[in-house]
């Protein structure tokens, strides 16, 4: 698949690219939002502010990522960010730049959503997880072969819906290569007692493959069809 095609059925977590977006791109738009308050901001305190967000202790280590291959200067494919708001904060007050907490983790925040309207954006890597989760279980229950399985099993709808899989960020391998998840779990089908029994569980297995971008950005390239078997267990 392509860089910047949009995964079918997966809008949510994918990103058509339109155009360069790098941290002087962000802190530009962060500067400029700054100026209309009290407490404007320079170009290279707003970097540090943005190479915060990304994972990042200084602009230096930020830099340093990308010489080494950790991180790519161009964020503008990355579909899904985990933005550390508390090394926002820490950083700012690091920096001397004395606005509210509040708002200068919104001015950042803002920032990314300006020049990355399409990605999505996560407080911590946990609430990432969890909306792949929720995404692998929709991919999962809405798949034609996986629903014709359930419509085989003459249920009441099903009961349970169990794919269990695992990942960190700190696991993914550097920009350019994927990470496959391999997933198998099963479907639990609430049984219809007055109707042939014809199975009630569903083994379900996919891959889930992920692109990192940088520290704290990734992308979700593709999760085959699931795979089903009806099972009378």
């Amino acid at each position: 698949m392509g860089v910047g095609q949009v995964i079918a059925g997966l809008p949510d977590l994918t990103l058509e690219i339109c155009m360069s977006v790098d941290i002087s791109s962000l802190a530009y738009a962060l500067r400029t939002a700054s100026e209309g308050s009290s407490h404007p901001l320079r170009h290279g305190h707003a970097m540090e502010l943005i190479a915060a967000a990304l994972g990042y202790g200084s602009l230096a280590a930020y830099k340093a990522g990308i010489a080494e291959g950790d991180e790519r200067a161009d964020l503008a494919e990355a579909g899904n960010l985990v933005l550390n708001g508390q090394a926002i904060i820490d950083r700012a007050a690091q920096l001397s730049f004395m606005a509210p907490s509040l708002t200068r983790l919104e001015m950042v925040l803002n920032a990314f959503a300006t020049c990355l309207p399409r990605a999505r954006r996560f407080q911590n890597e946990n609430d990432l997880f969890n909306e792949i989760v929720n995404l692998i279980d929709r991919k999962t229950l809405n798949d034609g072969e996986v629903s014709g399985a359930i419509a085989s099993t003459n249920s009441n709808g099903y009961d349970e819906i169990y794919l269990p899989f695992d990942f960190s960020l700190d696991e993914l391998p550097p920009p350019g290569e994927t990470h496959h998840v391999e997933i198998a779990g099963h479907i639990n089908m609430e049984v219809d007692l007055e109707r042939p029994y014809s199975g009630h569980r569903i083994d379900v297995s996919a891959v889930l493959s992920l692109e990192r971008v940088g520290r704290c950005a990734i992308n979700v390239r593709h999760i085959p069809q699931p795979t089903t078997r009806n099972c009378g267990h």
